[in-house]
């Protein structure tokens, strides 16, 4: 995969992310709501870790 699509996929993800992080969080209270921004940042971070392990080792 080139970077440009690399790139593209990860804006895709992001966005993604972010409409589910809303949809989550609308009933939530602020502190509530940046916790679980925090949860959903972690989550990612290692899905995204483990999609490319393989270049790690």
């Amino acid at each position: 995969m080139s970077a440009l699509a690399a790139a593209d996929r990860a804006n895709a993800e992001v966005m993604q992310l972010r409409e589910r992080i809303g949809l989550l969080t609308d009933d939530l209270d602020a502190s509530q709501r940046s916790v679980a921004i925090e949860k959903m940042k972690c989550s990612a971070a290692v899905n995204k870790i483990s999609q490319h392990s393989e270049y790690l080792s």
